[in-house]
């Protein structure tokens, strides 16, 4: 499948990567950041890998440090993904010794060396506003199965989430955004705008 509308092909490449990497494993771990983001990511990942007929275990969590590291490496997991999270913990992540995909917006220190890192500032996209976990992970699922553009809904959640709606969609957004309306997975609608302060 070639790269989906917005997807630049240096990332589509990585994404693709990560598809290959997790396509002969059995058990895959997936732990996503707690916020709206991360819980969209969750959503995305668990129905694409349903869909894909892998075993899997998603948690939301806040942090990924120690304890949390040490717990999932006990578990005896044969391929780990991170979304939403995890440019941050790279170290660790590779010190696992197992497969893994990160799919992280924020901003790295540095590229990942075992580790797939698909990442939107590796390919010239601000993740601050541009791309947020939850539309990397659908992009993720279409690098699976092109059929998984239907969780359009679920990735622009995310994006709303983490405010990536205000003033516009922009980078990797927009033309995802409006690709998913051409083929009628979403509609523009006019809303109330609910002001980012307390009511």
């Amino acid at each position: 499948m070639a790269a989906p509308p917005g997807v630049p092909e240096p990332l589509w490449g990585r994404l693709q990567k990560g598809v290959e990497v997790l396509a002969g494993v059995d058990r895959i771990r997936v732990l996503c950041h707690y916020d709206g983001d991360g819980a969209a990511s969750a959503a995305i990942l668990a129905t694409a890998l349903a869909r894909w007929g892998k075993s899997f275990h998603v948690s939301l969590t806040t942090v990924i440090d120690d304890e949390v590291l040490a717990r999932v490496r006990e578990e005896g997991n044969a391929a780990y993904v991170f979304a939403d999270m995890g440019v941050g913990q790279l170290d660790a992540i590779e010190g696992l010794g197992r497969p893994a995909v990160v799919l992280d917006h924020h901003k790295p220190t540095r590229d990942a060396t075992a580790a797939v890192h698909a990442n939107p500032h590796l390919a010239g996209i601000d993740g601050a506003h541009g791309a947020c976990g939850a539309t990397l992970s659908w992009a993720f699922a279409m690098a699976v199965d092109p059929r998984n553009r239907d969780l359009a809904g679920a990735a622009m959640a995310g994006a709303i989430a983490d405010r990536q709606h205000v003033p516009a969609y922009d980078g990797m957004n927009a033309p995802l955004f409006e690709e998913a309306v051409r083929v009628g997975l979403l509609r523009k609608e006019r809303g109330p705008a609910i002001p980012d302060r307390p009511l």
